[in-house]
């Protein structure tokens, strides 16, 4: 009866009728059903017991990392010295790390004594410009630029000559995999994702997977999707403002959803909004809490998440997943007024990345406006 509902629901007719109560009597028993654990979510399959583990974060150790190299403030380009801006994205390309500067546009190479090197980006509306950079991601030859002001992401090959662009909706993250390319699809899409090639010319498929929040509802803000790809050709996303992750394979085959328990996570949850039916979206509207920052699908099989103040490491396999490791990063002692700020709580983690070629993990700190990298302790 409740994928019944779910049919109804995201039905054009229902949506656009005037039978606006009948879709709130509707909305009113979706509510109260208890099949779900989260009743005003509409996961549908997706949340199926037989592909579902729950795993408990609550008494998982954490390892204290306080031990970090800081990026330089500074960056040179044909000689002159610049001071960066406001850093949103990193990743590992090509043998070696780069990092988004939403503020002057900009893409730096990180080098490994800390100093940047601005290699391309700029702001406008021309060949290697950009408006709003707000996520960057690679594959084995090509990096792509999430651009949110012009609603596009730039595709550059391993010399930063622009190769290709497409759109993309304003919010969500771009993954790709070893044959597909997963990107948030425009807010007015049924699905979450359009699907293209992961090689030139990047060519569209199609779309992937309808909504989990139905149109006609509101808060919109659970539409905006976390996903990330490996070379094994698995995906991961995440929903915003749900505790979920659900896992595809490369022909996106679901095969598995974890449901993640820990106090801060199912406080969360508690204080997110019901969905409520509306005439209209707005996608600012609602109050919707991220649950999660980033997840990173490794190449090795390990899922990397941040719940903002921790980052935990899973190991995943077909059968069961378990927590490896989990850490609390603190900001480096010469960076804060005492050497007990330092200590007292972890910095957030909005964003990160797996320094491959120094074994380290780097941290995007906003509050410092900067970069922190760690000897990663449990290298893989």
């Amino acid at each position: 009866m409740f994928r019944h509902w779910l049919t109804l629901i995201k039905s054009p007719a229902v949506v656009s009728s005037t039978a606006g109560i009948f879709l709130f009597l509707l909305f009113v028993q979706l509510a109260a059903a208890q099949s779900l654990e989260i009743p005003h979510h509409t996961f549908g399959s997706l949340t199926a017991d037989d592909k579902v583990e729950r795993v408990n974060l609550n008494s998982v150790e954490i390892t204290e990392m306080r031990n970090a190299n800081v990026f330089n403030e500074e960056f040179y380009k044909d000689g002159k010295q610049y001071f960066h801006g406001r850093l949103v994205s990193t990743v590992f390309f090509n043998g070696n790390m780069y990092v988004a500067d939403s503020s002057h546009q900009h893409i730096y190479r990180v080098h490994q004594d800390g100093s940047l090197e601005w290699v391309v980006g700029r702001s406008g509306r021309g060949p290697s410009e950009f408006l709003d950079i707000y996520h960057i991601e690679a594959s084995e030859d090509f990096i792509f630029v999430h651009d949110r002001g012009q609603l596009k992401v730039v595709v550059f090959d391993k010399e930063f000559s622009q190769v290709g662009e497409f759109n993309t909706a304003f919010l969500g993250r771009t993954a790709v995999g070893s044959s597909l390319i997963l990107t948030p699809s425009p807010f007015g899409s049924t699905d979450m994702f359009d699907v293209r090639k992961a090689d030139f010319p990047f060519t569209h498929l199609g779309t992937f997977k309808e909504n989990l929040i139905p149109r006609g509802m509101q808060p919109a803000a659970y539409r905006i999707p976390l996903v990330s790809g490996n070379k094994s050709a698995d995906f991961a996303t995440n929903i915003n403002g749900t505790p979920y992750l659900f896992l595809f394979d490369n022909d996106l085959n679901h095969f598995k959803t974890i449901r993640l328990i820990s106090n801060r996570i199912d406080e969360t949850v508690s204080e997110n909004p019901e969905l409520v039916p509306v005439a209209s979206a707005d996608i600012q509207s609602g109050g919707v809490r991220s649950i999660f920052a980033q997840l990173i699908l490794s190449d090795d099989g390990s899922l990397y998440v941040s719940d903002y103040y921790t980052l935990y490491r899973f190991n995943v396999s077909e059968n069961t997943i378990r927590v490896e490791y989990a850490y609390h990063f603190f900001a480096p002692t010469e960076l804060t007024d005492t050497v007990s700020d330092a200590n007292s709580s972890p910095i957030t983690i909005p964003g990160f990345v797996m320094n491959k070629a120094q074994n380290e993990i780097c941290v995007l700190a906003m509050a410092y406006n900067s970069m922190f990298c760690y000897e990663y302790p449990h290298e893989k």
